[in-house]
């Protein structure tokens, strides 16, 4: 049968739309199909976190993915950064979602299509999504979710040849209700 869901999507004080998730009671950011946007469904950052307690002694790679140059460097840490000082739907605790967070909008009953409810989480690409989570076996590595999948794993953070990292992927932030 699967796991319940039930989504409402929310207007916040500044007319952005984002989506509230009534079982577990987490907000998440929508994605726009507009190239002048930062939250443009088919930017893509590479893991980065300077912040020790939550990097397992790895910040991983800064500015390594393809994005707008609105936002400082294309990485999560500059992602979410840029969200809360935009205040995105009104908020500023935007944060990158746990394995465990990001896979509860997954819908494995929609295989071999899509893992995701598309008239929810409209504008959203079929890939792989970072979470915030680092690998507690490795320390250059952390956990993604694959959005056409349902596969959750972990990949290495470091640069690839030609400045790119050898993983920039998609990011959905997450916040939780108050």
């Amino acid at each position: 049968m699967g796991q319940k869901r039930s989504y409402a999507k929310l207007t916040g004080s500044d007319g952005q739309e984002c989506v509230r998730d009534d079982v577990t009671g987490l907000i998440w950011e929508q994605k726009v199909n507009n190239a002048s946007s930062m939250r443009h469904t088919a930017y893509t950052y590479s893991w980065y976190s300077t912040d020790a307690a939550n990097n397992a002694g790895s910040s991983g790679t800064s500015n390594g993915g393809i994005c707008l140059s609105a936002v400082s460097h294309c990485d999560t840490e500059s992602y979410i950064a840029t969200l809360n000082s935009k205040q995105y739907c009104g908020y500023s605790d935007w944060r990158m979602p746990t394995r465990y967070e990001l896979n509860t909008i997954l819908d494995v009953s929609r295989l071999p299509a899509n893992a995701f409810d598309s008239s929810v989480f409209a504008d959203t690409q079929s890939g792989f999504y970072w979470t915030g989570t680092p690998s507690s076996g490795n320390s250059a590595e952390a956990w993604y979710v694959s959005f056409f999948s349902a596969e959750t794993n972990y990949t290495g953070l470091k640069v690839a040849s030609g400045g790119l990292s050898a993983s920039a992927y998609y990011v959905r932030a997450v916040r939780k209700l108050e």
